[in-house]
């Protein structure tokens, strides 16, 4: 670290120095070191939510992982590096009073010979084998003033932990419960007589695997957990009644809530200690600022995405207005409506399902307590969504057969005027008012009809005041789009024509311009409308031409295209006459109710944006998984150790995290003082899957506290923290010491 800094510039190497020279001042003060026990006070015992010795007074456990027995090298690491009793002292002076030591069922059961490339540096070990080397490692520690918790990492020796292992049960081919029994109460019995040794932790990360849910409680020795720690549990006290026994929580150690209603009863009271790991992805909402974005960023996209659809939905809204305000038919807004929620439903359905699958592999308990809710909820709104929409079919249904009866009376009045229009100017008659009768709608026009370019008021037979709205319904010979070819269609259009205003039209019917009398005018094409069955089909493509029509006029700035307008009785105010509910309308009523939604889920994001990176939504969360059990005065209440933890940037969740941990003043094992890993493959981030390298090697171990040459501190922002949380009660606070990005990349990193 010292020589790194040498390459920062002066502001940057003045915060190091300084973030160094207080981890130095705390040292030689002694400030932030955890108690050691006295060999007096041993052995230990819990009372309520602590762990005691034998006067009753607490012993918090300040302690660090120290892994590598378990693995391949049936090894601690680092003694390639440095002397074993150079790395004891380490932990010593870095303020730990306790060491979580890890092995493998398969170490203890064949004890192979060790490597001699494991043992570089302490070459009076060279020739030993597993346990040997177990039991120095072990002296030494306890030598020191350390305790020692025992851990049965895994059966068979190797890299761990995934879900797509079968590690995450107690018993694996090979290696039945039985072996698994008979290990832990070998090393009871084996350290029985060191009280330094003052614990044993069952299993690390118990799961489900693949088809094998595990219970807690149901008595089915194949999956009830409790019950295997139960039987563990006193088979250990039977060879060692001072032990204390602690059981992982279940889903890699995330989920304690099942034992809140039945707590683990041992052969021996106050023996029991719960064991809680933690990372970064066993959060989801932690995931989502890891893998996607930090949920500052996701806030500020929500942001901006609302406000577009909101301007979108006002423009939507001033397209509504000026048609007029029309309402669209009950049955038509009702199964709008019923269409996107159960459209957002259904993807709220799948996404709830894919999650259960998922979360199958590894932790059912919480996929039927987290999951199922939600996916039980977003079938019911489906359900729901499709009611409306079958109450919308049946209201559609009743207007149509209404129409219908309309319709019939109507065609039987023969005297119905189908079309009033002015014929094309003539010298017989030029500008008069002609009447289409039925006879001769039916018998075609020779010529097609347009309105006349003449101002209404110079029209003979023009109406006095204002006209209503006209209605062009003619049958023509037409091309309709997009096919060529010729079928029988229905043009209708709506005209509102005023005497303070100019009606021309172009050369064919349906090309029409409207003047205000002054330079503003608009030019509306109104094209052929669809047989009555297309009019009634709510197809793309026609949305599609409705939208594009919508848009236009709204480049042109002009809305009043949309709705027309006609001048009241004085000729003073003008007013918007309705639009009929057209395929434009059904565009439009589509597009609002999905911004409506789309606002809804932005500001949803927006919301969570602000409040999942927050201390509370971290303390919410982990009380309702495990910090429940540090209430004291109830049943279930014991101490909960926090037996692995690790970051390689001081984020939001680590500060949250260690934030929790302080206030709760809570029992911790970091995970890990090792500054390298033997690597034995590779986990797939896509489908989690492991891919073993053609050679194992060393690798640097991002989360660990010393470096690769186990001397110096990888992070000092993390040696402080862990020092804040030493002390009981906890002494860390977030602006206790000076931490910027500029200084350390891994400082203010989110």
């Amino acid at each position: 670290m010292v020589a790194s800094a040498l390459f920062l510039d002066g502001p940057a190497r003045l915060g190091l120095a300084m973030a160094v020279l207080l981890a130095t001042s705390r040292l030689a003060s002694g400030h932030g070191h955890a108690e050691l026990l006295r060999l007096d006070r041993a052995p230990l015992h819990t009372s309520g939510r602590y762990i005691v010795d034998n006067v009753g007074e607490r012993v918090k456990w300040a302690c660090v992982n120290w892994y590598g027995a378990y693995s391949t090298t049936h090894v601690v690491g680092g003694l390639e590096v440095q002397p074993m009793e150079v790395i004891v002292d380490r932990i010593v002076d870095l303020g730990f009073n306790c060491v979580r030591m890890t092995y493998s069922t398969q170490g203890k059961v064949y004890n192979p010979p060790i490597d001699d490339e494991y043992l570089a540096a302490n070459p009076h070990l060279k020739g030993k084998r597993f346990l040997e080397i177990f039991d120095l490692t072990v002296k030494m520690l306890t030598d020191k003033g350390l305790m020692v918790i025992i851990n049965n990492h895994n059966s068979k020796s190797g890299w761990c932990c995934h879900y797509t292992q079968d590690e995450g049960l107690w018993y694996v081919p090979g290696y039945n419960e039985s072996t698994w029994i008979e290990s832990l109460a070998f090393f009871a019995r084996r350290y029985r007589n060191n009280s330094m040794v003052v614990g044993f932790d069952l299993r690390n990360e118990v799961h489900d695997y693949k088809y094998t849910h595990l219970t807690w409680g149901d008595g089915d020795p194949a999956t009830d957990w409790a019950l295997a720690a139960t039987k563990s549990g006193n088979a250990v006290l039977e060879v060692n009644p001072d032990a204390l026994i602690i059981v992982m929580a279940m889903c890699f150690g995330m989920d304690l809530r099942r034992m809140k209603d039945a707590p683990i009863r041992l052969m021996y009271d106050n023996r029991v200690i719960y064991e809680a790991h933690n990372y970064l992805e066993y959060q989801m909402f932690d995931n989502v600022s890891k893998v996607i974005a930090p949920w500052s960023v996701i806030r500020n996209w929500a942001l901006l995405f609302i406000v577009v659809c909101l301007i979108v939905l006002c423009l939507l809204r001033s397209v509504w207005i000026n048609a007029g305000k029309p309402r669209p038919p009950a049955g038509a807004l009702l199964i709008s409506i019923g269409l996107w929620v159960a459209f957002f439903a259904a993807i709220a359905v799948v996404a709830t399902w894919l999650s259960a699958q998922f979360g199958n592999n590894f932790c059912s308990v919480s996929v039927e307590t987290d999951v199922m809710p939600w996916f039980t909820g977003s079938i019911i709104v489906c359900i729901l969504a499709c009611l409306l929409i079958l109450l919308g079919v049946l209201r559609a249904y009743r207007s149509s057969k209404a129409r219908s009866m309309r319709s019939a009376s109507i065609d039987d009045e023969s005297e119905v005027t189908v079309l009033t229009v002015l014929p094309p100017p003539s010298e017989e008659s030029p500008g008069v008012t002609r009447e289409l009768p039925k006879e001769e709608a039916a018998a075609g026009a020779s010529e097609p009809w347009v309105l006349a370019d003449a101002p209404v008021s110079e029209q003979p037979h023009a109406p006095t005041g204002p006209q209503n709205i006209v209605r062009l319904h003619a049958p023509m010979e037409v091309s309709p789009w997009p096919s060529p070819s010729s079928a029988e269609s229905f043009v209708e259009a709506m005209v509102s024509v005023s005497t303070a205003g100019t009606v021309s039209a172009g050369g064919q019917l349906g090309s029409l311009k409207l003047s205000d009398g002054g330079s503003a005018s608009a030019e509306v094409n109104i094209g052929t409308a669809p047989s009555a069955a297309a009019r009634r089909s709510w197809g793309c493509v026609s949305c599609c031409v409705s939208w594009r029509r919508i848009l236009q006029m709204a480049a042109q700035g002009d809305m009043r295209a949309l709705g027309l307008r006609s001048a009241e009785p004085d000729g003073t105010e003008d007013r918007v006459h309705t639009q009929p509910w057209d395929l434009g309308m059904y565009a439009l009523l589509q597009s609002s109710i999905l911004l409506i939604l789309l606002v809804m889920i932005g500001l949803l994001l927006y919301i969570m944006g602000h409040i999942v990176p927050t201390y509370w939504w971290m303390e919410r969360h982990l009380d309702g998984l495990w910090g429940f059990a540090l209430e004291e005065g109830h049943p279930y209440t014991a101490p909960v150790w926090m037996g692995e933890f690790g970051s390689a940037v001081r984020g939001q969740y680590w500060m949250n995290f260690v934030r929790y941990l302080a206030i709760r003043d809570v029992d911790f094992a970091y995970w890990a003082i090792n500054g390298k890993k033997w690597a034995e493959g590779e986990i797939d981030s896509m489908d989690g899957s492991f891919t073993r390298y053609d050679q194992a090697h060393w690798q640097y171990e991002a989360f660990g506290i010393l470096d690769e040459s186990y001397k110096v501190i990888q992070h000092t922002w993390k040696y402080l923290d862990l020092q804040g949380l030493m002390p009981s009660p906890a002494t860390w606070r977030p602006d206790g010491y000076p931490c910027s990005h500029d200084f350390d990349p891994s400082c203010g990193a989110r």
